[in-house]
This record gives structure tokens, C-alpha cells and sequence, in this order.
């Protein structure tokens, strides 16, 4: 067989995907934190796919973020209207979706600093 004759088996596109959200990741936690548009972009992403495979990374990938670098991501994820995006998720039909958007909820609800008055 040639190489135009081989098809990607699914375990190869679960390893081409990991390899993108490794990379990702990387890019993103390097030596600075997060921009808004790093976040304004995996938010944006989260509302547009309905792939329970492609949600769970991007879900991870945000938990991630938001427990190395709460500090900078808060406000922009308070910014950017994230926990509405969350919410949205736990009416997903794929139960890993809303696990991990329910793991996302409790870390920011935990490291979220409430104003008093």
C-alpha cells in the first residue's frame, strides 16, 4: 500500500488530537498567562462544537488553565461571560460534557473571590 492508500484509524485521530491540544496547551501556559483572546477562543470554540470528543479536550484543556493560571483567567473568563457558555453545556446530552463543564463550575466557584458589600 501506498501512503495516499492508508486511511487514519480512529486511534490515530485520537492521537493527532491529543498531539493539537498538548501543543495548545503548551502554547498557551508557556511563559505568560492566557490572554483574552486565548480565552475568548476556547470559548468561542466551546459554544460552536457539539463533538463530545472535541467539547472534553477543550473542557480539559480550560480546567487546566483555569487551576495553573486562576489568577489571570478569572477576570477574563468573568469578562468574557464563561460560566453562561458552562451553563450552557450541562444541558449537553453527552454526560462527559457535563461532567467536566460541572468540574470547571466548582473550580472557579472556588477560587472566585465574591465582593462583599
Amino acid at each position: 500500500l501506498g501512503v495516499e492508500d492508508r486511511h487514519l484509524t480512529s486511534e490515530d485521530v485520537i492521537s493527532i488530537r491529543a498531539f493539537l491540544v498538548l501543543s495548545a496547551k503548551q502554547s498557551l501556559m508557556g511563559t505568560r498567562s492566557p490572554e483574552t483572546e486565548d480565552i475568548s477562543s476556547i470559548l468561542s470554540y466551546l459554544v460552536s462544537n457539539q463533538s463530545e470528543s472535541h467539547l472534553v479536550d477543550m473542557l480539559q484543556l480550560l480546567l487546566a488553565l483555569m487551576s495553573e493560571h486562576h489568577a489571570a483567567i478569572l477576570p477574563r473568563f468573568d469578562e468574557l461571560g464563561g460560566l453562561k457558555v458552562l451553563f450552557k453545556l450541562l444541558t449537553h446530552e453527552r454526560e462527559p460534557v457535563r461532567l467536566f463543564s460541572l468540574k470547571i463550575i466548582g473550580s472557579y466557584l472556588t477560587r472566585v473571590r465574591l465582593n462583599s458589600p
